[in-house]
């Protein structure tokens, strides 16, 4: 076994692997030689591209050694390399080689990162939390469990203990790992989710600066390619979660870390956390930069999330500023809405592409959520003008007729959304349960509640119907499959009251009175504390109390109701909140 180990460590992958075949072909070696053999075997099959047959060894490894734990760990690490759809096989070896006494930070680590991929945030968190508690003294904790535990802290645990973490994960930190990559990145994160945002920048550029010393050692053999292309995408994952981070907190510069949104892997099937169609490659069509449109012609594309596209295109007004030439290609469920709004403004369907191409000669192009970076400021100090979205007035004359039937004139019409979209764990944070939704009806006796909600809906609004509240289903509205009605639904509404989704995007564009009953856990579109929309003019917030109840924001929302019927909106002093919050440098 010497002669391979010795092979292996000079990277002689054919010796390894004809005398590990040799050893392991003979019925008279020992069994620890025989299982080295099938571990220094599969390793280097995996490490010179040949998966399957790594994979193949480790298999007939476990069949002839199934106690050796080493085995299922390389095996989840063949198998997670492979990056597939279904991650249990992945979680079911790890597990095992952790039953059968595996106990490496490295295996805890691939554990807690697959759980993350599976958006189980709060099981991966509690993997490298035991980890680290249960370590043998001797063993020194590894920079990528600290870091992760860190970045795992920011999503699972309240604000406080987050901290608490926090601070304990930097002092364990050391030296070294801060002069690390992944160090650097991690303290960047932690810095702006506790609102210490300049240093949280300086972290980054650090960290920028690390991956280039990485990468310039890549280039003369000191490290491999595949560990410099992880450790960018790392990089590219770190800079998504900062600049949402950023933004939480105000510093607009956050806006020019979200280009890392495009890079970054989504769970779902949205890939990436910002997805949109790509028409043009950049050898094709340039990227606008930001410098003065001077009447060009730039295309503006629509992002997959529907409420994002519906936030970003707030801004058209001020590109409209600089170029009459605006073109728009949309999600197929917008264009009948933005047509009907800028029917100068040449709007094409993402579905068909070829239309636009054979249709446009551009000069530039530009992802509608890359606009703020370039114009929010300006935007925000200018005179912060809105288009309203104009829906169909036939339709939303019609809806409104029908809802209020019976009605007298001082009972208004209020729509309804309770549940936030998006994968399972941003669902459940943002959204309040059926039972204390009904607190809104209980502080609006005079009113009638109209479902805005996306899905399956109808059972839980008859019930409600069913235990004395007034509140109505309409069937014949399907915003999945018809915004453009669904966007006359909310226009017939005298004001809304929702959860953090679409609808708060929906009735904001329309310049709706709406009152977002938003999150203790908010989003990178909020502004924590701030308890106004920086999009939307007529959007207001109340916030879920720190121990997750919601009573006081809906409190809130009856005193701004009645404030809408005594006061008119106030733009200005809202504007001058907003930039009270903000931070542009």
């Amino acid at each position: 076994m010497a002669d391979i180990h010795l092979a292996y460590e000079k990277q002689q992958w054919d010796v390894v692997i004809r005398e590990s075949q040799k050893l392991l072909a003979s019925s008279s070696v020992e069994k620890e030689r025989r299982q080295e053999a099938y571990l220094l075997l599969g390793s280097t099959f995996r490490r010179t591209g040949k998966m399957q047959e790594a994979i193949k060894t480790l298999e007939q490894g476990i069949k002839d050694y199934p106690n050796q734990p080493a085995l299922y760990h390389n095996l989840g690490n063949c198998l997670k390399a492979q990056k597939p759809e279904d991650k249990w096989p992945i979680i079911h070896n790890y597990l095992k080689a952790q039953e059968l006494g595996f106990r490496k930070a490295s295996l805890a680590v691939s554990l807690a990162r697959t759980y993350q991929d599976l958006s189980l945030s709060g099981l991966a968190y509690k993997t490298i939390f035991s980890w680290l508690k249960n370590k043998p003294s001797q063993e020194v904790t590894p920079v990528d469990a600290i870091t992760l535990l860190m970045e795992l802290a920011g999503v699972v645990l309240e604000e406080a203990d987050s901290e608490r973490v926090g601070t304990w994960c930097i002092e364990n930190l050391g030296e070294l790992a801060k002069n690390s990559r992944e160090g650097q990145a991690s303290l960047a994160v932690y810095k702006a989710k506790i609102g210490d945002t300049e240093e949280a920048k300086e972290w980054f550029e650090k960290a920028k600066d690390s991956l280039i010393k990485e990468e310039e050692s890549s280039l003369i053999g000191i490290n491999s390619p595949k560990n410099s292309a992880n450790s960018e995408q790392s990089l590219i994952n770190s800079g998504w979660n900062l600049a949402c981070s950023l933004l939480k907190k105000g510093d607009m510069q956050g806006w020019n870390y979200y280009e890392y949104g495009l890079q970054t892997p989504a769970s779902g099937l949205q890939r990436w956390q910002r997805s949109l169609q790509k028409p043009y490659d950049t050898s094709e069509l340039e990227i606008w930069d930001g410098d003065h449109l001077n009447n060009r012609r730039l295309l503006i594309i629509g992002e997959q999330a529907i409420g994002d596209t519906m936030m970003f295109l707030q801004l058209i007004p001020e590109l409209q500023k600089e170029s009459e030439n605006l073109v728009l290609l949309l999600p197929e469920r917008l264009v009948s809405i933005y047509k009907r709004t800028y029917p100068n403004i040449n709007i094409y369907s993402d579905e068909n592409l070829d239309l636009l191409k054979s249709n446009e000669d551009l000069d530039l192009q530009i992802p509608c959520g890359s606009i703020p970076s370039l114009r929010l400021e300006k935007w925000l100090r200018g005179e912060w003008e809105q288009v309203k979205l104009k829906t169909s007035v036939q339709k939303t004359n019609k809806l409104r007729k029908k809802y209020k039937d019976g009605l007298a004139d001082d009972q208004p019409l209020i729509g309804i959304s309770w549940s936030g979209g998006g994968k399972a764990s941003r669902k459940r944070a943002k959204s309040l349960t059926v039972d204390q939704f009904k607190e809104v009806f209980k502080f609006f006796p005079k009113a009638r509640f109209i479902s805005l909600q996306y899905g399956k809906a109808e059972h839980t609004v008859n019930n409600w119907r069913d235990a004395g509240f007034d509140t109505i289903y309409d069937e014949s509205i399907n915003a999945l499959k018809d915004m453009d009605s669904w966007l006359s639904q909310v226009d017939a509404c005298d004001a809304v009251i929702s959860v953090a989704n679409t609808t708060i995007h929906g009735a904001g564009s329309i310049k709706k009175p709406t009152f977002c009953l938003q999150s203790r856990n908010s989003d990178w579109r909020w502004i924590d504390g701030l308890n106004h929309s920086y999009w939307y003019e007529t959007v207001s917030t109340g916030w879920q109390s720190r121990d997750g109840n919601w009573l006081e924001a809906i409190k809130k929302s009856r005193d701004w109701l009645d404030l809408q019927e005594t006061k008119k909106l106030d733009k200005s002093s809202i504007l001058k909140s907003i930039l009270q919050r903000t931070k542009f440098c």
